[in-house]
């Protein structure tokens, strides 16, 4: 059958095709650089994503032929790349197996609503627009734009075409950067007590998606103010200086829209306030996110190493980079000609500030896959019975829990506002309790006549320790997966195996309070 341009195959039969029951699953996490010249190239990319998640076209062959669904989970971007980033989201976290947001519908926020003439600021004859700061109309139209955007596509939630192979997900994670104009003011402390304040213009909103999460959904289709909150949010990321305006958040106020962009930025963690409330209240300015961080790898790479699973998963981590810099074709390159004196200037002032190399972000992530490959080969080696520890060990092994017990829940209590800036009573406090907590297990001569205490602690410190539970969950996971792979790997598949194996994944992952 040839299909000409614009006709509908849907009624194939090829493409109505019950979806199997794949065995595998590769996820795929995705880095959006800023670039806002090629935004429409990158939103189409994007739709592909999209597409690829719906099993839509050539994507229902590639997980056809490698036996796995294909699921987007983790999201980073920065400015125009933010913007797709949140658009992206929206549609994911919002489309199911009969009931979509096509991401599609999206492509007008920038081929209609991006027309440069619609985004100028308007020039009004009866005032002398002194205090105008931006070329560009960014809190009224553009936001309002993108707002728009976001209740018409959750007011028109469409019926899913026939024939598409849609992968469910439980979990997505979107990381937007911007850049924070005052910067977050904080104190700590030299050895010697000496206080040292230190600003950190740096700043990443995360919006966490949970299948089963009963309130706080970051893409509500419903809310309004979550709605206007995202519109706000892709405004901040892409607010270059001069063509748009700052744009200022409420903080410790009633404003719902800026108080949910509080919580996605965690914008009062170990943040010092000024005592004495200002005139117009406390308020925190963002520019563009690509001012600082232009290229947002770390928070992916991350987020990958807090997820969950019920059967083996391929993970892939793709960036999008808009427009790709070629450096061995360059006639600097070849020539190596010494720079002129302008050269040096604009390159001291502009060029070398502001350019963002990935190399330590590729160095990072080829480290952690070299680090896996030796733990998968470490584990293969060990011994399945291992020797009962001695008394010394345990009581090694119960001080390094004890104290990560402590830093955990003391990190929880040190976030609170009133802990901001007293890093000394921070450090007493933490020296404290790590006496308190290990005093038992320190006093060598008094071990043996505490072994029934010791053992009733230790079991206390399994029902607090979540970290050591997350670890264990992890680890039983991995095993059954290494039992799937076997099952399913072979030249005749076990496919009895394969079930059992599966259904206990299942349950175990059903039953796992552990989603970050």
């Amino acid at each position: 059958m040839t299909a000409t341009p614009g006709q509908n195959t849907q009624s194939s039969s090829a493409t109505c095709l019950k979806k199997p029951d794949f065995r595998k699953e590769t996820r795929l996490g995705l880095v959006l650089y800023g670039g806002v010249s090629l935004a429409v190239y990158m939103n189409g990319v994007c739709r592909e994503f999209y597409n690829a998640t719906r099993g839509r076209g050539i994507y229902k062959l590639i997980k056809a032929l490698t036996d796995s669904d294909i699921v987007v989970d983790i999201v980073s971007g920065t400015s125009a790349g933010g913007i797709n980033g949140v658009l992206l989201s929206y549609a994911v976290a919002n489309s199911y197996e009969k009931i979509v947001v096509d991401f599609k519908e999206f492509g007008d926020i920038w081929r209609e609503s991006g027309d440069i003439n619609k985004l100028l600021r308007p020039i009004k004859k009866e005032n002398n627009q002194t205090n105008v700061n931006s070329l560009l109309n960014g809190e009224g139209y553009y936001q309002e734009e993108l707002f728009k955007a976001f209740e018409k596509a959750g007011n028109n939630q469409q019926s899913a075409p026939d024939g598409e192979w849609y992968s469910e997900f439980n979990e997505l994670d979107l990381f937007i950067t911007g850049t924070d104009v005052l910067g977050r003011i904080y104190k700590t402390f030299y050895n010697t007590g000496k206080v040292i304040e230190i600003k950190d213009n740096r700043c990443v909103f995360q919006l966490k998606y949970r299948e089963d999460q009963d309130f706080g959904d970051p893409f509500s289709t419903t809310d309004k103010d979550t709605q206007q909150a995202l519109a706000k949010l892709c405004r901040i990321t892409s607010c270059f200086p001069l063509a748009f305006p700052v744009v200022p958040v409420e903080i410790k106020s009633d404003n719902k829209v800026d108080n949910q962009l509080q919580e996605w930025g965690k914008l009062l963690r170990n943040r010092i306030l000024p005592q004495e409330p200002p005139k117009e209240g406390y308020k925190i300015y963002f520019v563009d996110g690509g001012v600082l961080d232009n290229r947002p790898f770390s928070y992916t790479t991350e987020a990958i190493y807090y997820r969950t699973a019920d059967r083996p998963v391929n993970r892939q981590l793709f960036y999008l980079d808009p427009n790709p810099e070629s450096f061995v074709d360059s006639t600097k390159f070849k020539e190596m000609e010494q720079p002129t004196v302008w050269e040096i200037i604009t390159g001291s002032l502009i060029g070398l500030p502001s350019y963002e190399s990935i190399s330590k972000d590729l160095q990072q992530i080829k480290g952690i896959n070299d680090k896996i490959r030796r733990y998968n080969l470490l584990l293969k080696s060990v011994d399945e019975e291992v020797s009962e520890q001695t008394t010394e060990a345990k009581n090694r092994y119960w001080r390094c829990r004890l104290v990560s017990l402590r830093d955990s829940v003391l990190s929880v209590i040190f976030d609170n506002q009133y802990f901001v800036g007293k890093e000394q009573e921070q450090e007493e406090l933490l020296e404290k309790s790590a006496s308190l907590l290990t005093q038992f297990i320190n006093n060598s001569e008094e071990i043996k006549k505490r072994e029934e205490p010791l053992n009733s602690l230790a079991q206390d410190v399994e029902n607090l320790d979540i970290q050591y539970a997350i670890r264990k969950h992890n680890f039983l996971l991995s095993q059954i997966y290494s039992l799937i792979s076997d099952a399913i790997t072979k030249d005749t598949d076990d496919i009895t195996k394969y079930t059992e194996l599966k259904n206990l994944a299942n349950k175990i992952t059903s039953n796992s309070h552990f989603k970050k």
